[in-house]
């Protein structure tokens, strides 16, 4: 893991994998969210957390050169031109508010940092940072949150490819 840190790759999992827990105990322990987690959030978080989700700044990064998909990392659910990165998909896209104002309510309500530094490590699943009573309920709350982030952003990326497809046709003809 010491290796893995000074190789410089993955600056998101790098900040999100904590060396001082890593010193406290003999070997790096798993992720607490791949114990608790149903399959599907695990999957969400996962790929979140290691850059290889389906958001744009992910899929233009990782493209071939020739690939004419994405055209760019733009969020394609906001009217903002702003890259849709984990950051804006979790904390600023509008496409999302209502999902994020109940996280932000339910949080508040058990006690959980709401600073959106402190935010993004329990809802990626590092909760080295919340009470160990706490964390059940944090990952349960992260869990609930990123699924519903996903239902909506795949009920809306639909919606939009369906209208694109039916101009590309209409275009067409």
């Amino acid at each position: 893991r010491r290796e893995w840190r000074q190789f410089g790759e993955s600056k998101l999992l790098r900040w999100l994998t904590d060396d001082e827990a890593d010193h406290k105990q003999p070997r790096p322990s798993m992720p607490q969210y791949l114990l608790g987690d149903d399959r599907a959030c695990i999957r969400i978080r996962a790929r979140l957390r290691f850059g290889r989700s389906n958001i744009r700044s992910s899929l233009y990064r990782f493209r071939a050169k020739d690939a004419e998909f994405p055209p760019d990392d733009l969020c394609e659910c906001c009217p903002y031109n702003v890259p849709e990165t984990v950051s804006h998909l979790l904390f600023s896209c509008l496409a999302y508010k209502a999902e994020r104002d109940d996280l932000i309510a339910a949080s508040k309500r058990f006690g959980f940092g709401v600073k959106r530094r402190l935010r993004l490590k329990w809802l990626l699943g590092s909760l080295s940072r919340v009470p160990p009573k706490k964390r059940a309920r944090a990952l349960e709350l992260s869990a609930d949150f990123l699924c519903a982030v996903e239902n909506v952003r795949s009920m809306i990326l639909s919606e939009i490819h369906v209208v694109g497809s039916v101009r590309v046709v209409q275009s067409a003809l």
